[in-house]
C-alpha cells in the first residue's frame, strides 16, 4: 500500500529509503544527487558495484544493492540502463521485479522512496505505481 507524504525524503522516521538508479555509475543527478550529498557511503559502493559491471551494466538491471549508511538503510534500485536525455529510461520490468523483491526482504517494514522513474527516468508514476 502506498501513503503519499510531502516533504523531505531525508527527514523522515522512515528507516529504509530506496532511490532509482542507472546501471552506468552516473550519480549526480535527481534524488541520486541528494543521496550523495546526504550518505556519501551509498555512492561509492554504488560506484564500486557499477565499476565491477563495466562490460556487462544491463545484469544491474532489476536489482538492488543496499548500504547501511549512519541512521539509514539506503537501497539503490538499478531501475534504468542508461540517463540522460529523452524518452524512457526507466525500465517498468525492472520496477516490477525490485519491488517484488523489497517486499520479500523487508516484509512488514515502512519503505521511503520518492516517485522513483517518473521523473529524469521519463516514466508515468501511474503505471510505475
Amino acid at each position: 500500500m502506498i501513503e503519499y507524504i510531502h516533504g523531505d525524503l531525508f527527514k523522515t522516521d522512515i528507516q529504509i529509503i530506496v532511490h532509482g538508479c542507472n546501471c552506468l555509475g552516473g550519480f549526480g543527478a535527481g534524488i541520486a544527487y541528494h543521496v550523495a550529498n546526504n550518505y556519501p557511503e551509498a555512492k561509492s559502493e554504488y560506484v564500486k558495484l557499477c565499476k565491477s559491471f563495466s562490460d556487462k551494466p544491463e545484469k544491474l538491471l532489476g536489482t538492488f544493492q543496499t548500504v547501511q549508511s549512519k541512521d539509514k538503510i539506503i537501497i539503490n534500485a538499478f531501475t534504468q540502463l542508461t540517463y540522460g536525455g529523452p524518452g524512457r529510461k526507466v525500465s517498468y520490468d525492472a520496477m516490477t521485479t525490485i519491488f517484488e523483491n523489497l517486499d520479500q526482504k523487508y516484509a512488514g517494514k515502512e519503505i521511503a522512496l520518492p516517485k522513483i522513474g517518473s521523473d529524469l527516468g521519463g516514466g508515468s508514476w501511474d503505471i510505475l505505481s
